[in-house]
């Protein structure tokens, strides 16, 4: 049995962020944590509200569904232009050149 717990990582675009534990939900759990002790000090917050997240595999990727509409800010899924045409763009522009193709596997903003 894995204690859950998380941890942080250098990484050279940003901060890397570890989670762990016996299930992927205690494993997510963990890294949420760890997201937010980047920016405050873990100790300091009080739960106040307990908050039910469902994640699920679907066609397009992870759904991920809460019990409060306060949960989870949904943002309306083509207000963002497609990374991949963005990408493309830039590099037949001269701009930058593509060195590799990486695919999200979650995009949690907060």
């Amino acid at each position: 049995m894995i204690t859950p717990h998380w941890q942080h990582f250098e990484h050279k675009a940003d901060m890397g962020v570890r989670g762990f534990g016996d299930e992927p939900a205690e494993a997510f759990e963990q890294v949420v944590l760890a997201m937010s002790a980047i920016i405050t000090d873990l100790s300091l917050i009080e739960p106040s509200e307990e908050i039910n997240i469902i994640c699920e595999e679907a066609d397009q990727g992870i759904l991920i569904r809460s019990s409060s509409l306060r949960g989870i800010a949904e943002e309306a899924p083509d207000a963002y232009k497609d990374a991949n045409d963005v990408v493309k763009a830039a590099d037949q522009a001269g701009l930058s050149r593509m060195i590799a193709k990486l695919e999200p596997l979650i995009c949690i903003k907060g």
